[in-house]
């Protein structure tokens, strides 16, 4: 049987130096660290599952993002991600902890 998991990301940018690029959510309907949900490794399987991110449609950058996601016995684990140019261009992304959820 299936089940419903709500993951609730919250950004704050500075207003000053910083430029935001993307938020998101990325995901995998399986058990997994926070290593392999990078964004690099959307696409791949982990578990012998697919590695899946959901973005915000958002170019602010303050605001929240809620990815709501069926799983079945699996469970789903899933990390918040925002993406930034910093003051000299470089282009940063951060990361959550992982967070599981098992039923």
């Amino acid at each position: 049987s299936y089940k419903i998991a709500g993951f609730q990301t919250t950004r704050s940018m500075p207003a000053v130096g910083y430029t935001f690029v993307e938020s998101g959510v990325i995901y995998v309907k399986a058990q997994a660290t926070a290593n392999d949900l990078v964004l690099a490794n959307v696409g791949t399987l982990v578990n012998g599952k697919t590695i899946k991110v959901s973005t915000s449609t958002s170019d602010e950058g303050n605001g929240q993002y809620n990815l709501n996601a069926s799983y079945a016995d699996l469970g789903i684990t899933a990390v918040g991600f925002v993406t930034y140019l910093d003051g000299s261009g470089n282009k940063v992304t951060i990361y959550t902890d992982a967070y599981n959820v098992i039923q």
